[in-house]
């Protein structure tokens, strides 16, 4: 919960669009708008307009054990599958790793 609660900046218990951006900026995750379109209403699952709790330890999950950007490129269009783009999965680990380490905070 640390994590998500660190981008939920206004503390309402969502990621709205504005701190999920943050959250990719600061993951050094430069994506296109269609790409963040895609990625935020992948992750929204209720359509709500915002990322819960839940959603959101969902789609780190699967972000984590699917291969990063690979698990919401369902539009098969290759974006999330060039080395070095959006949610590199060679970056996965470190970024699982990192994660962990805040847990423990």
């Amino acid at each position: 919960q640390p994590f998500f609660h660190r981008y939920d900046r206004d503390g309402n218990g969502v990621i709205d669009e504005t701190e999920l951006r943050v959250l990719l900026s600061d993951l050094n995750e430069d994506v296109s708008n269609q790409q963040f379109k895609h990625l935020k209403s992948e992750m929204d699952t209720d359509a709500s307009g915002s990322i819960d709790f839940d959603e959101f330890v969902a789609a780190m999950d699967k972000l984590i054990h699917a291969g990063a950007w690979e698990a919401y490129d369902d539009a098969g269009d290759g974006a999330g599958e060039e080395a070095g783009g959006p949610l590199d999965p060679g970056d996965a680990d470190q970024r699982e790793e990192a994660a962990d380490g805040e847990e423990e905070e």
